[in-house]
């Protein structure tokens, strides 16, 4: 879905030490599945994440010329949920400033606020509504966080509604339709917004948890007056191997672009995520067909992705992550765009409530020019709330 991916890699990459951002995540999580029994207790409970982070970057904007810079951001994350017995509502609201030493030019305000509501309506049917509006300074306009262009503020709303029915005990049906609507603050990137929607009819076959699945996905997208349009159909198998989880989905996508014939492209992803000692593994690759908002056409994007999440001695918990993907335009004439990206972070989390951290990063993009960046960043944030 549009709606539930996230779209700065360059912050994304430097903010390693930043607490709190679990709690946002955690939101959609934590709807009422059709699955359990209806909730018993009413609760409501809120927190409150502050954050400071002084860092480092050699490349900015990611362009050819080199523009180092110290930035500095101050940012805050409110989340509020309330539990009803048959169902939640939560609201996140964010904001923060980000200054920097010598592009003056590009110092901002970054806000963010979400709305997920979810309720049991029967015993067999669930739904839930999100809505959300965004506005952010990025380098990532496009398919999986590539970094294509210098920084320009991102305006994005966007809002989904869906329901699933579970007909017996094995076998469930999730359909769920989104709007995105995209700005920016500069004629050099194209405006857009896309309707999407998903059907997933699913079966557990053992007991195990193993279960098999068909995956359909509409998109129907227009920027500046261009029709963009896919259609997609996938199978899907979650085999369950010793304490990993496997999810594996194949299928192919329709794509229809303006002056040209429909073509019909392979896609799918391959996902896997275990515990391994005191961490959490995950690894995917994917291939899909997206909207590259920005650019103005639709995208196949290639990516590939593995993290590793850990405690470390005397209560330090590292994380490790790699990046590689690949966007090119789905009519298979124009630029390859290619990024890579690596992390690194720890952060440690005292008992009074403050967490501090250190990150570091490197990044490549290759497309009509060739650059890298790196960077690091100190971190120190305070959370409280509600128990």
């Amino acid at each position: 879905m549009m709606s539930g991916r996230a779209v700065h890699v360059a912050r994304v990459l430097l903010a390693l030490g930043i607490c709190g951002t679990v709690y946002v995540s955690s939101l959609r999580a934590q709807r009422i599945s059709l699955g359990t029994g209806p909730a018993t207790e009413r609760r409501a409970s809120w927190r409150l994440t502050t954050t400071l982070d002084q860092g480092w970057d050699s490349n900015v904007r990611f362009i050819g010329a080199r523009d180092a810079d110290v930035n500095t951001q101050a940012n805050s994350v409110l989340s509020v949920i309330r539990v009803r017995p048959r169902g939640q509502i939560g609201i996140t609201m964010s904001g923060g400033l980000l200054r920097y030493g010598t592009l003056t030019d590009f110092n901002t305000f970054n806000y963010a606020a979400q709305t997920d509501i979810s309720r049991r309506l029967t015993p067999y049917l669930s739904g839930w509504v999100s809505a959300g509006y965004q506005k952010l300074l990025t380098v990532s306009v496009v398919g999986a966080g590539l970094p294509l262009l210098g920084l320009a503020n991102q305006r994005t709303a966007s809002g989904t509604v869906g329901l699933e029915r579970r007909f017996t005990a094995f076998t469930t049906m999730r359909v769920e339709g989104g709007y995105n609507s995209t700005t920016f603050d500069t004629d050099a990137l194209r405006p857009g917004d896309a309707f999407t929607s998903r059907a997933e009819l699913r079966h557990r076959y053992s007991a195990r948890g193993a279960a098999v699945s068909i995956v359909a996905r509409v998109q129907q997208g227009e920027t500046q007056g261009v029709a963009l349009q896919a259609q997609s159909l996938e199978a899907g198998w979650e085999p369950k191997i010793g304490s990993a989880t496997l999810r594996v989905l194949a299928g192919a996508t329709r794509v229809v672009v303006p002056a040209s014939q429909p073509t019909l492209l392979a896609t799918g992803q391959v996902q896997l995520s275990d515990s391994i000692r005191h961490g959490v593994f995950l690894a995917g690759l994917s291939r899909d067909v997206s909207q590259g908002f920005g650019l103005g056409q639709l995208l196949t994007n290639e990516i590939g992705s593995v993290s590793y999440d850990f405690r470390a001695r005397k209560g330090n918990t590292v994380t490790l992550s790699g990046l590689l993907a690949r966007s090119v335009p789905a009519s298979g004439v124009g630029t390859r765009f290619t990024s890579q990206a690596l992390t690194a972070g720890v952060r440690r989390v005292l008992s009074t409530g403050i967490t501090v951290g250190a990150g570091a990063m490197y990044r490549r993009r290759k497309d009509v020019v060739e650059t890298s960046g790196y960077g690091g960043q100190l971190s120190f944030g305070y959370s409280l709330g509600s128990r």
